[in-house]
Formats: structure tokens, C-alpha cells, sequence
């Protein structure tokens, strides 16, 4: 192969992964929560590099500092992967030492570190609501 051939091989792949007919491959998903979780408060949890179109969010319960329940205690399924953000309000109990797992469409996962739910003072008497309009919370920092 001629040194012009080959110029133009690389030209042509430059071209396409420049126009996104080539994907580049992604970078490392990663997962951010606040630095503390309290019961009944929301919660922005946001991710950033996560392959869609859909993204799943799973809470776990760790039976002691370091083993996982198997089943998640709470999930939250079909998220949009471009988003990047799910509002939850925490509805586990104080005392619960927790991880939040975010898996994408290409079965990647990335875990939180492991985080114990403090008490509020939002949580006297108990939440019993769980739904939050998204709507209403969009200007929140969790900061």
C-alpha cells in the first residue's frame, strides 16, 4: 500500500468519526450522589458516560458493612441514559447502610460507595409519600 492510500484510509476514518458515523467509544460511566442521604429527602442522583437509550438505577441494602442484599430494595427501571439525573426521595430507613448501582443498555455497572441514610427532620412523622413531580424539584442542588 502507497503512503497515499494510506493517507487517505486515514483520512476517510478521521472524516467519519469526526461526522458520528463511527461512535468513538465512550468513557468510564460514572455515578454521583450527595455526600449525605436523609430520610425522606430528595435526592438528585446523577451519572454522566452511561451507553443508552436506557439506564436502570438500583438501591441496595447492605445486611452488614460490606454484604449486599440480593435483591435491591428499591429500583428504578427505563431511565432515559442521556438524562443523567433521577430525583428520588429516599424513603429507606435512618441506620440503612446503602449502594446505589447504575447499570446502562450495555450491561456496564458502576457502584456507589457504601453510605448510611441519616435521620431528618422531615421524617417526624414518617414520609408516606414517595412520588415527587420531577417538575417541581428541577432548580434543587444537592450540593
Amino acid at each position: 500500500m502507497t503512503i497515499t492510500v494510506r493517507i487517505f484510509i486515514i483520512s476517510l476514518l478521521l472524516f467519519f468519526l469526526n461526522t458520528g458515523c463511527i461512535a468513538a467509544p465512550q468513557g468510564q460511566m460514572q455515578l454521583f450522589l450527595p455526600p449525605s442521604l436523609s430520610t425522606c429527602m430528595p435526592i438528585q442522583i446523577q451519572w454522566n458516560n452511561a451507553i443508552g437509550p436506557t439506564a436502570n438505577i438500583s438501591v441496595f441494602t447492605l445486611t452488614n458493612q460490606s454484604t449486599l442484599n440480593v435483591e435491591p430494595a428499591r429500583r428504578f427501571s427505563n431511565l432515559d441514559a442521556e438524562t443523567g439525573s433521577y430525583l428520588w426521595r429516599i424513603d429507606l430507613p435512618s441506620n440503612q447502610n446503602v449502594i446505589v448501582r447504575l447499570t446502562d443498555s450495555a450491561g456496564r455497572l458502576v457502584d456507589s460507595p457504601p453510605t448510611t441514610i441519616v435521620r431528618s427532620v422531615a421524617s417526624e412523622p414518617p414520609c408516606k409519600n414517595n412520588h415527587i413531580v420531577p417538575s417541581l424539584f428541577q432548580q434543587m442542588s444537592c450540593e
